[in-house]
C-alpha cells in the first residue's frame, strides 16, 4: 500500500501510526500526521540514498528493508483526532510506552513534543510537580535559572549540573551577589550549587559559536555543592516566577 485514498484521507483526522518491520515485527518508529504522512517516510528514505551522511538511522533501516524486497509496515494506533495537540499527546505517550516495554529499539530522535512537561516519570516525580510546598523563606540572594527545555527526571546529576551552570546572559554585580543558584523546572527547585569563579564562555565550550559577533557572551560557573541548602531541593518557588518566558532571574532575600 502506497497511502490513503483521497476519501479515507478526508475522513481520517489527525491520528498517530506505527512504523513496523516486517522481517522481525519490531516497532522502530512512532509518528503522528495527517493525510499520507505515514507513507512519507519510505519516500524520503528513498530521496536520501544519495547523500548517505545525511541519512537517519530510521532512513537506513527503511532503506535495508527495502533492499530485502519489503516494505515497511504502517499501522495507525489512533486515528479519528480533532487537533495536533491531541496527536502530540498520543504520540508522547505511545512513544514513553513504547521505550519501557522495549528500550532501545525506537528510531526516533525526538522523544514527543510534550515528554519533558507530562512524560514518563516515577509517581513520586508527580507527586513534586504537581503538590511541591513552598520553599523556605529566602534568607540570602539567590539566582533562579530555567531548565524547562534541559530537566528530564532520568539525568545524571552531571548532566543536571552542566544543565545548571551554563550557560547563561547572566553578567555584573547583580549576579556576583547571588550565593546560591537554583535550578528551577516548572517552578520547583531541582538542583541547588554555591557558584565559584564566573566567566564567559569561550571557543571550545559547547554552542560557543552562538556568541560570535554578537555584543555579548553567555557566562557560566563551576559549581560547589550546597548541602546546606537541602531543604529547598523539590519545593516550589513559583510565587517569584511572572507568567512569562524567562532564562534566569534574581531573587533577593526575603523580609
Amino acid at each position: 500500500m502506497n497511502g490513503f485514498s483521497t476519501l479515507a484521507s478526508e475522513q481520517l483526522g489527525w491520528y498517530v501510526y506505527l512504523l513496523r518491520d516486517p522481517r522481525d515485527d519490531s516497532v522502530f518508529y512512532i509518528g503522528k500526521g495527517k493525510g499520507n504522512r505515514a507513507f512519507a517516510h519510505e519516500a524520503s528514505a528513498t530521496a536520501s540514498e544519495d547523500h548517505p551522511a545525511l541519512q537517519s538511522a530510521k532512513a537506513k533501516r527503511i532503506a535495508d528493508i527495502a533492499a530485502g524486497g519489503q516494505r515497511v509496515q504502517v499501522d495507525v494506533l489512533r486515528h479519528g483526532m480533532a487537533s495536533e495537540p491531541q496527536a502530540y499527546e498520543v504520540e508522547s505517550a505511545a512513544i514513553d510506552l513504547a521505550n519501557v516495554v522495549s528500550p532501545g529499539t525506537l528510531l526516533n530522535v525526538v522523544l514527543g513534543h510534550h515528554h519533558v512537561q507530562r512524560g514518563l516519570m516515577p509517581a513520586q516525580e508527580i507527586e513534586v510537580l504537581y503538590a511541591a510546598k513552598p520553599a523556605p523563606k529566602l534568607e540570602v540572594p539567590v539566582m533562579l535559572v530555567s531548565l524547562n527545555s534541559r530537566w528530564d527526571p532520568s539525568l545524571s546529576h552531571q548532566e543536571l549540573e552542566e544543565a545548571t551552570c551554563f550557560w547563561w546572559h547572566a553578567r555584573g554585580p547583580r549576579r556576583d551577589q547571588c550565593q546560591y543558584v537554583f535550578g528551577v523546572h516548572n517552578g520547583v527547585v531541582r538542583t541547588v550549587y554555591r557558584p565559584l569563579n564566573w566567566r564567559p564562555r569561550v571557543e571550545g565550550d559547547s554552542g560557543w559559536e552562538e556568541d560570535v559577533g554578537k555584543n555579548y557572551v553567555r557566562w557560566g560557573f563551576e559549581a560547589a555543592p550546597a548541602p546546606e541548602m537541602a531543604q529547598y531541593l523539590r519545593t516550589s518557588v513559583r510565587r517569584f516566577i511572572r507568567p512569562t518566558q524567562w532564562s534566569f532571574l534574581y531573587v533577593d532575600p526575603e523580609v
